[in-house]
């Protein structure tokens, strides 16, 4: 763990920026997949032509496959008219309208596409990369209008890398403006696939369709085979299967006629909506740059603190001096930074190694020792109790001192070292005074980083850190859950808890709560009204009583199920364990199992 510290955070080789740019009108395999077009000699190019090609183009064309197994050649082509597109090049990017390809269910997001390979192409270590983009967006009008327009970035998708982030797009089509992401993304294992996607929610109609005529003719024998799949499986009489087949039968006449007869166009206008309505996105060059890294890093420059030319004994010992009381969480002896320069200048003499490699090397044996590794170890050697004696039964309670009590209130609230403030009331013995220690631990849980106590406590106590690992529900059975239903069920219990310790309320609050924290998201879930945005807020709780404290949260009752069912015998027994703390005994061997 101390190679890996030091090698990814101190003394790591500056990293290679990789910068990818993306103008989607000038791509082939993007916009222009199933777009054919005659030459001027009349030959027909079959090639995918660019965004920008296709808009030049008199007539694109559409490929219709014929297959027809009653002569030699199995397969024949024909072309018609491809008709509309939900894209059009308007300056120097493209105007998107609702409809398209489909990106991902539920919500519909249509995806502007970028190449799928870039995940691949720009995430070469785990880091901060930078999206930006240039975008505007009409939310429509009437029964077409969405509440916003929001480019939903998606990397790893169906991974353990998965990441999900999105940015409202508040700039009209007419005017558009610039836009910027950091998303933190992680490379994952060699050989890992790693997909970028683009996709914004504009509703649950396309815009425009297939041709209905054709589209049915082409559709209706793939449901009627279907139709006799389910049939013979379920051992239907012979007279309704053979109704079954002769309609078949009939319908793929019909089906092949029309690919040799359909005169397009292919794409039309649904026409029970109005486009002049519907949502609009128009994006320009998209450009990703990563991993954002300060360099050198800030570790490496607060430990050579007057650069990396010196090499002489001095500066060592004063990098150690500097650095032993920040990692032994208290005063380092004389003796103590002996040894570690010691330490590190036989490794120098040995390996012949330069000033950064020969701190490195002490650094490491530092992050080893147990001074640093175990709390408890703050107290100075002189300063300890002397031992028990060897015939006593316990161990001798020890008052703690101020250095021991900066490092427990420092892990438990922060889960980190230390700081300057803690450190200066250790040296002057005061934090042990109670009203400077109610002092600093108000101090302390109004600092951001007590979100690290929520993070930890909850997530231990409440399970929340077992989320990730229980079984989502099943989407073709519960269609209204979506990933941002997901991840905010997941915070939720964070928050709640964060606003319990913050207003200081009983503990009985976590089994029953007039309020409860909550994102639009939640609120749509929950029936709740009046709640606007990602930001979590404390709302009322609904009167019928069903939601309030940790029992009524999504998340911890989706832990609780399979995916397709409630499991009521493993909510008791969380509800035994977790909030009564009495485990429940295993089952007696021959209890057997509840049926399915």
């Amino acid at each position: 763990v101390a190679d890996l510290v030091l090698d990814e955070g101190v003394f790591n080789r500056k990293p290679e920026v990789v910068k990818l740019s993306h103008d989607a009108r000038n791509v082939k395999y993007v916009h222009g997949i199933g777009v054919t077009y005659r030459d001027e000699s009349g030959k027909i190019i079959d090639d995918n032509p660019t965004p920008a090609e296709v808009s030049k183009l008199k007539e694109p064309l559409y490929k219709i496959t014929i297959h027809n197994t009653q002569q030699e050649k199995a397969e024949e082509y024909r072309y018609v008219p491809y008709g509309l597109f939900t894209w059009r090049i308007v300056g120097d990017g493209i105007e998107y309208l609702s409809g398209g390809n489909n990106f991902r269910n539920p919500g519909n997001r249509r995806s502007p596409m970028i190449p799928h390979d870039w995940g691949n192409r720009l995430v070469n270590r785990d880091g901060w990369y930078r999206f930006r983009f240039r975008a505007g967006a009409f939310t429509g009008s009437g029964e077409g209008v969405a509440k916003d327009i929001r480019l939903v970035v998606e990397y790893g998708h169906g991974s353990p890398l998965e990441t999900v982030k999105s940015i409202l797009i508040d700039a009209p089509l007419t005017a558009p403006k610039d836009y910027e992401l950091l998303m933190y993304l992680h490379a994952g294992a060699a050989g890992m696939t790693r997909s970028m996607d683009l996709g914004w929610d504009n509703g649950n109609q396309d815009v425009i369709i297939r041709d209905t005529v054709y589209e049915v003719s082409q559709s209706r024998p793939i449901v009627l085979a279907g139709d006799l799949e389910r049939a013979i499986n379920e051992k239907k009489t012979p007279e309704a299967i053979a109704a079954i087949r002769k309609e078949l039968d009939a319908a793929q006449v019909v089906a092949l006629e029309a690919r040799r007869t359909f005169a397009g166009p292919h794409f039309v206008f649904d026409p029970d909506l109005d486009p002049a309505k519907r949502p609009r996105l128009w994006l320009g060059t998209c450009e990703w740059e990563g991993p954002i890294v300060e360099w050198p890093p800030k570790g490496r420059s607060r430990l050579l603190y007057a650069g990396e030319e010196r090499d002489d004994p001095e500066y060592l010992r004063g990098i150690f001096e500097r650095f032993l009381p920040l990692a032994y969480r208290r005063p380092a002896t004389n003796e103590e930074v002996d040894k570690v320069v010691a330490w590190a200048l036989q490794a120098k003499a040995q390996r012949t190694l330069s000033l950064a490699l020969t701190v490195r090397a002490g650094l490491k044996h530092v992050l080893c020792s147990p001074a640093f590794l175990y709390l408890g170890s703050e107290r100075l050697a002189q300063d300890k109790p002397a031992a028990e004696s060897p015939v006593a039964k316990s161990p001798v309670a020890v008052p703690i001192d101020g250095w021991q009590l900066a490092s427990r209130l420092s892990y438990l609230l922060w889960s980190s070292t230390p700081d300057a403030a803690l450190y200066d009331l250790a040296k002057r013995n005061q934090l042990l005074d109670p009203k400077v220690l109610r002092a600093q631990v108000k101090r302390m849980l109004a600092d951001p980083r007590a979100r690290e106590f929520v993070r930890s406590f909850a997530g231990q106590w409440l399970g929340v850190r077992n989320y990730v690992n229980g079984t989502p529900p099943n989407r073709d059975f519960y269609r209204h859950y979506d990933d941002a239903l997901r991840d905010s069920s997941r915070v939720e219990p964070l928050e709640f808890f964060s606003e319990v310790l913050r207003q200081n309320l009983p503990l009985t609050t976590f089994l029953d709560s007039d309020f409860l924290v909550v994102n639009e998201r939640l609120a749509k879930h929950y029936g709740l009204t009046g709640v606007e945005g990602e930001q979590f807020r404390r709302v009322p709780a609904p009167p019928d009583g069903r939601r309030g404290g940790v029992l009524g949260m999504t998340g911890p009752m989706t832990y609780l199920a399979d995916g397709t069912r409630t499991l009521p015998v493993r909510r008791a027994a969380w509800v035994l364990e977790t909030l009564w703390n009495q485990p429940v005994p295993p089952p007696p061997p021959n209890a057997g199992d509840l049926p399915a």
